[in-house]
């Protein structure tokens, strides 16, 4: 079982026009949602989001 952490990195690949997430030890996954369905911080080098701020982004 996969537990997040927070080597984990999120970035859009301009190459397979996906959103992905690098897991370490050479673990990727690539997300299947379409690129127009992201928002402008998907396509950043540095997202804002972290994994210690989740809560406030929690429903």
């Amino acid at each position: 079982m996969l537990k997040p952490n927070n080597a984990w990195r999120w970035y859009f690949d301009d190459a397979s026009t996906s959103l992905m997430l690098d897991l370490g030890h050479d673990m990727v996954f690539r997300v299947a949602i379409n690129a127009k369905h992201l928002i402008p911080d998907a396509f950043l080098d540095h997202p804002h989001f972290q994994l210690r701020t989740h809560r406030f982004f929690s429903a």
